[in-house]
């Protein structure tokens, strides 16, 4: 009963915190808090799709509009797969937290998006995001993984506070490799750099990028 009532209780204070600061970081420690609890719909309120802890995740021929925080939300994915949808809109309204269009990991508090595996994000149109409109992070200790970008296009996200048309970080306490692959895609409108891709501490980055288009 202890136990029980000491998680309604942080449950409550979380919300309290968003109910001042819609744009709070104790967002997703509330989601998960709120995911053990068996409140799932409170935990993925205001994403379009939300993956934590789980692989082999295949989506295809979808279409995503206006999300609050973001169209898709991942947290310890492995083996994901997006095919052939389009994510449109806005995507977030916080450029402070990790939100937008395609949202994996976050640097605080540390998480990876993915989690290893090999994961393809291939022949989307992508665009609308707060800042990053796709962003993958790695932040702890974790495996290896691969990540493929191919004939999508990636395109305006916010004219306020956009950045990045993809953000790939590696660091705090990840020291694995991530091997990335950007190909035969198209960049337009993205306010900052079409690709951004840093390791930092002991990761490793290998990337590729090439055959793609850039406008602006």
């Amino acid at each position: 009963e202890k136990a029980a009532w000491a998680m309604t209780s942080k449950i409550e204070i979380y919300r309290e915190v968003l109910r001042d600061d819609p744009n709070s970081r104790v967002f997703f420690p509330l989601a998960r808090l709120l995911a053990e609890h068996g409140d799932t719909d409170g935990a993925v309120a205001g994403n379009g799709i939300y993956l934590e802890n789980t692989s082999n995740v295949l989506l295809q021929r979808m279409q995503l509009n206006d999300f609050q925080n973001s169209a898709i939300r991942g947290l310890g994915v492995s083996g994901f797969t997006l095919q052939y949808s389009t994510i449109n809109g806005v995507s977030g309204n916080s450029s402070a937290a990790t939100e937008g269009a395609v949202t994996f990991g976050t640097v605080i508090p540390g998480a990876n998006g993915l989690s290893g595996g090999t994961n393809l994000v291939d022949g989307c149109v992508v665009r609308g995001a707060v800042e990053h409109n796709m962003e993958f992070y790695s932040y702890v200790a974790g495996s290896n993984y691969t990540l493929t970008i191919s004939n999508s296009d990636v395109k305006a996200n916010s004219a306020a506070f956009g950045g990045d048309g993809i953000q790939i970080e590696l660091g705090g306490g990840y020291a694995g490799t991530a091997t990335v692959n950007v190909q035969n895609c198209s960049f337009d409108d993205n306010k900052s750099q079409p690709v951004q891709a840093t390791a930092l501490v002991s990761s490793t980055l290998d990337i590729t990028i090439d055959w793609n288009t850039v406008a602006k």
